[in-house]
């Protein structure tokens, strides 16, 4: 780019900020860029800079500097370097009168600069930007210090492993400057905006790697500075850095020092969580960052501190006793009194630290350690398990309606976060929180006007331990149980119940005579619609465990569900429906005939009901809903019939199936219903086995003009289901070759129109169609009239597909093809004729052709040809592979000829098979011996 005048440049900064016009905007951005970018903008950045230019242009010049210092340094001749740091010195001296935003540029062009001079060409550059700026204002210097370890960890050059251990030694020999500068400034009388800045800087330093011990005075000065409004937040944040340190654990000394300071500041953060709940959450926030952090030290109170620095060793009792009261400060801020997001937000953040303390404690190796730890803490995880009572409560109908939909999300994941913790504490102190909840439980139900909350946060807190109830804990519960009749009137708390129950299944299959309280309280839940889903999920918890014992509540439970079921969304009523047929599995044929009878009225209802519906979404919903509901039902009734007997469902499937064939016709157009629908077939199916031959005419009749209409592959899926149960039965054998030959026929007019290249997944589901007739009886295909010959073509052919279940379907119809050479003579000829062109697929695709992902197919099928066709497998690659440069010019003669004889040696050793043709798909793509090097 020629040399542009400083006037045209200061046009086009105005008409990028001024000019109205969106395309003249654009013009001025790409000149900027292109000036920016030349060797020419090192001359034209001075008059840029000039303080009689307006702001946006000063801004401009500064960003032109630092872009060219970090950028376009190897533009610079050697000798301008010097002049170039006087330079930018200069104008930060100009500058600091200036907006913040040009000087902050300028301090970052300074930052650049250090990064690509130090420590060859500027040494000690530290002290020697100290000493050029000693008498000027602080504030300057503090930014260049500040940006300098940011720059470090984004700089171009710093990034180079060659030049950044050298960078990092040459800042960390100015660190002791920089400490000395920063303590002298927090220590002067300085404005309070010049002592943040000397935080900020002390924030950079530290999150760049300062020594612990050389930052002991200034963090007790950060200590002091909590008490200063205008230096509190960065305080906080600072002390929080130095929480973090990675280097914490090995000054362990100086860490107890840190939390004697925390400790004595006591008063003080009491004042601060009365006064704000945002100041507050930051004092707890330095507190508990502090003692997660040092946790070990909390956990390390029998053996004395060992240090290099100097430091004296402490008494145990000493360490015990400043343990004991960093985490009782910690517990108080635990239970601060009210509800949290309404009265305070501190005690969230000790969650954390009460969850480490506890695993810590868990995973400590040796026994007796661990016992002496538990007994020391034990009064205060049994304080946490009062706190927790407390903290768990919902607050007061006002106060929660009060709050805004964020604010009772957060309390909500509190509350989980609360649970969590307690899952932990409980083990440790099981029978004390056991006898605490019966007893605060006892309490408050006694009461004459109880509170639903402290109820409610009890039974929430109850499923923290339904997973460690052991014998010890049952008159605890039996305790509870006796009580649950007194509870009060309110839908949480119900709810709150109910999730309890579920979560109380594995108990309760050993105290079966609690059920009936149990399963009474789970029938109102369903039947009512604000209970429903959440009895939905206790209901299935309890039937997973106590299923053989529901039996005798069978007569209610079918109502109940059927009622929720009417008002549940779809996958809540799976729930239901799958949790019940698990019960209904229970029973002897007689009586679920009888059930499912009950179920069968009501349900051909609304199935009728919905076949006589328009196409809508709001329709759709349901009818998704009801199709799922008896695929659920249908699908996990399993039991035992005797020889001949049949099966109890198979009434209700004849009684449900017209209405499936009306619904499948009437959305053809929803690939979602569709998709239910075949679903719900192949579960009947499934279920019924051979007993479902009395709809198997109907259903191969249906099933081609479905597909003919839909093109929907869970249609060939049922197919495929059909086949694998009848197709070895000689008296469907007229049905199955009937729906064969006609799927057969109308997918081969799919593939032949494009459809199968749109359709991937249509693709996928024929050819394991295809698969599954020859393998279960191939003699419904292969008099088909050109059938065999099209299968292998279509085989072969998708072994190029992308898409890689594509080509997994096609290797397991070739496989199963190949494997019937010896069975029909239609296919032996057709693998004699045709062969050599699979096989030459087969080893390009190894070769390098395919993607290695898609290599499995292909390997299965040339082990399945050296099982089936080993001796014109032999010629036919013998013919191949003494091609010059087949299948790639990087492998040899000898390579290729170990290839041959490799597979024809090892087909009936799988894993040497699979090793040998890896090794030569390796050596074919350029790969043999990188990855066993590395």
């Amino acid at each position: 780019m020629a040399d542009v005048a400083t006037e045209t440049i200061v046009k086009f900064i105005n008409q990028l900020h001024n000019d109205p016009v969106p395309e003249n905007k654009s013009t001025a951005q790409r000149n900027l860029i292109a000036i920016q970018n030349s060797p020419q903008a090192w001359s034209v950045v001075w008059p840029l800079l000039s303080q009689e230019q307006p702001p946006e242009v000063q801004f401009f010049g500064a960003k032109v500097l630092r872009h060219k210092v970090t950028h376009g340094w190897d533009q610079l001749p050697s000798k301008d370097r010097d002049q170039l740091r006087v330079q930018i010195f200069q104008e930060m001296l100009n500058s600091v009168h200036a907006l913040k935003a040009i000087r902050t540029q300028l301090c970052l062009s300074l930052s650049a600069f250090v990064m690509n001079t130090t420590p060859h060409e500027w040494p000690n550059c530290i002290n020697s930007i100290i000493q050029t700026l000693r008498n000027q204002p602080v504030s300057i210097l503090l930014e260049i210090l500040t940006l300098l370890p940011e720059e470090f960890e984004s700089s171009p050059i710093a990034k180079l492993p060659q030049r950044r251990g050298a960078i990092k030694k040459e800042l960390q020999d100015g660190v002791p400057s920089i400490l000395a500068l920063i303590n002298r400034t927090l220590q002067s009388s300085e404005a309070s905006d010049i002592k943040a800045a000397a935080i900020k800087c002390f924030i950079s330093w530290t999150q760049f790697g300062l020594p612990i011990p050389d930052m002991m005075e200034i963090v007790r000065y950060l200590f002091q500075a909590l008490e200063n409004e205008d230096l509190f937040s960065l305080s906080v944040e600072a002390l929080v850095e130095i929480a973090i340190h990675p280097d914490s654990e090995k000054y362990p000394s100086h860490m107890r020092q840190v939390i004697r300071e925390i400790l004595s500041l006591k008063p003080f953060i009491e004042s601060k969580l009365d006064e704000n709940m945002e100041v507050g959450k930051q004092v707890c926030k330095v507190v508990v960052e502090f003692a997660t952090a040092n946790r070990l030290l909390l956990l390390n109170v029998q053996s004395p501190d060992y240090e290099v620095d100097g430091i004296q060793l402490e008494e145990e009792d000493d360490k015990r006793e400043e343990a004991l009261s960093i985490l009782h400060l910690i517990l108080d801020l635990t239970q601060l009194p009210g509800s949290y997001m309404v009265n305070e937000m501190a005690s969230e953040e000790t969650l954390r630290f009460w969850s480490d303390i506890l695993e810590s404690i868990a995973a400590v190796d040796s026994d007796e350690d661990r016992k002496s730890l538990e007994e020391l803490y034990q009064p205060i995880f049994i304080g946490l398990v009062e706190a927790f009572t407390n903290k768990a409560m919902y607050p007061s109908d006002e106060a929660w309606q009060d709050l805004d939909g964020d604010d009772q999300g957060n309390f909500h994941v509190y509350r989980e976060d609360l649970n969590d913790v307690a899952t932990l504490l409980q083990s440790f102190v099981h029978l004390e929180y056991m006898e605490h909840m019966a007893r605060t439980l006892r309490t408050c139900l006694s009461s004459p006007s109880p509170l639903w909350q402290q109820a409610e946060a009890i039974l929430f807190l109850l499923q923290a331990a339904s997973q460690t109830f052991n014998s010890s804990s049952f008159s605890y519960l039996d305790d509870i149980f006796s009580q649950l009749t007194h509870l009060p009137s309110h839908l949480t708390l119900s709810r709150s119940l109910i999730t309890l129950l579920g979560s109380l299944g594995s108990w309760l299959s050993q105290q079966s005579s609690l059920l009936p309280q149990v399963m009474q309280t789970l029938f109102k839940g369903l039947h009512n619609r604000d209970m429903a889903p959440t009895a939905a999920i206790a209901f299935r918890d309890v039937c997973d465990e106590c299923a053989p014992k529901l039996v005798p509540f069978i007569t209610e439970l079918l109502p109940a569900c059927q009622a929720a079921l009417n008002m549940l969304d779809t996958r809540e009523a799976y729930r239901v429906v799958v949790a019940l047929s698990r019960v209904l599995s229970q029973l002897n044929s007689s009586d679920l005939r009888q059930a499912l009878q009950q179920m069968n009225v009501s349900q051909l209802a609304k199935l009728k009901e919905l076949t006589t519906l328009e196409c809508t979404p709001g329709t759709a919903i349901f009818v998704d809903r009801e199709i799922q509901v008896v695929g659920g039902l249908c699908g996990y009734i399993d039991i035992s019939l005797t020889e001949g007997e049949q099966h109890p469902l198979l009434n209700f499937v004849m009684g449900v199936w017209p209405h499936l064939k009306v619904l499948l016709a009437k959305w053809s157009k929803d690939e979602n219903i569709v998709h239910a629908i075949c679903v719900c077939l192949q579960r009947i199916i499934r279920t019924l086995g051979m007993q479902y031959a009395v709809l198997l005419r109907d259903t191969s009749e249906v099933l081609p003009q479905y597909l003919d209409a839909m093109r929907h592959p869970r249609i060939i899926d049922v197919t495929s289901q059909i086949v694998s149960i009848f197709a070895t039965s000689s008296q469907h054998c007229e049905a199955v070759q009937v729906m064969v030959h006609r799927m057969y026929d109308l997918c081969m007019k799919l593939y032949e129109d494009g459809t199968f290249k749109e359709q991937p997944e249509l693709l996928k589901s024929y050819l394991l169609f295809l698969s599954c007739i020859i393998t279960k009886n191939a003699q419904h295909i292969i008099t088909k009239e050109n059938a065999p010959r099209n299968m292998f073509e279509l085989g072969v052919e998708a072994l190029q597909a992308s898409e890689q279940h594509t080509v997994l379907s096609a290797g397991t119809l070739l496989c199963a093809y190949l494997s019937q050479i010896g069975q029909y003579q239609v296919i032996s000829d057709i693998v004699t004729n045709h062969g050599k062109r699979l096989v030459a697929r087969i080893i390009q695709g190894i070769s390098g052709t395919v993607p290695r992902s898609h290599m499995t197919s292909h390997i299965d099928i040339l082990q399945c040809l050296s099982k089936h066709h080993t001796e014109l497998l032999s010629v036919w690659m013998n013919e191949l592979l003494s091609q010059e440069g087949f299948p790639t010019e990087r492998v040899s003669h000898l390579e290729k000829k170990q290839f041959m004889t490799a597979v024809l040696r090892d087909a009936h050793n799988k894993r040497m098979f699979n090793s040998r043709v890896n090794e030569f798909s390796l050596c074919c793509r350029g790969f043999h011996g990188i990855i066993g090097n590395a």
